[in-house]
């Protein structure tokens, strides 16, 4: 699964087997070249074989691709358990309605030019996608963090086993919401590199 990020948020979500997981390099630089995406916006989820394919990229002079460890340390450990709910918790702050979505809406195209100028749109036609983020409950540990139900199997809380989020999709992985939030993340991460100002909260079509 991969999805692109930019300006003006999801521009491409591709979805395909990949049996022969030598492939996923390769497809990962076509869409790099399709959409000029530079080495240090790419993010893979470093479980399930993504650290190999990032470090097979990395050789090939790609070095600035990121592998995420979605089991790992959150960059603010006292809002978030660990880093998976940090990247979703930050996609749900920059997917949050705010007042400012009525003066984003009424800007003249022109304004849209603005280079230093985002937002994160959702295709409208992605029912999957909207259905991977919809599911996911609100959740906090003992301290207060936020924290996500676990993606495979459920856990006992106080005698109850807490559904995991294939059960909540009926059995699907959320591979589509996983995508999303790596894509955000390094944008994110781009956009602290060059510097870029946040104009506004972002937008939901």
């Amino acid at each position: 699964m991969w999805c692109v990020v930019g300006r003006f948020g999801v521009c491409h979500v591709l979805a395909k087997p990949t049996p022969n997981t030598a492939e996923i390099a390769g497809q990962t630089l076509r869409l790099m070249r399709k959409f000029s995406i530079r080495n240090s916006a790419v993010a893979f989820d470093a479980g399930g074989g993504g650290k190999q394919i990032a470090d097979m990229l990395r050789d090939r002079g790609y070095i600035a691709i990121a592998d995420v460890e979605f089991g790992g340390a959150a960059r603010a450990p006292e809002e978030y358990k660990n880093k998976r709910a940090e990247l979703y918790g930050e996609l749900r702050k920059a997917l949050e309605p705010t007042a400012a979505l009525r003066r984003l809406v009424d800007l003249e195209p022109a304004a849209w030019r603005a280079k230093n100028l985002h937002c994160l749109s959702l295709p409208p036609d992605d029912s999957l996608l909207r259905q991977d983020l919809a599911v996911l409950p609100l959740l906090r540990d003992c301290e207060g963090r936020l924290r996500l139900p676990p993606k495979d199997a459920g856990r006992k809380t106080s005698g109850r086993r807490e559904p995991c989020v294939r059960e909540l999709l009926d059995g699907r992985s959320p591979d589509r919401g996983d995508a999303l939030a790596l894509a955000f993340y390094a944008w994110n991460n781009l956009r602290e590199i060059e510097s870029l100002e946040t104009i506004d909260r972002p937008l939901v079509w």
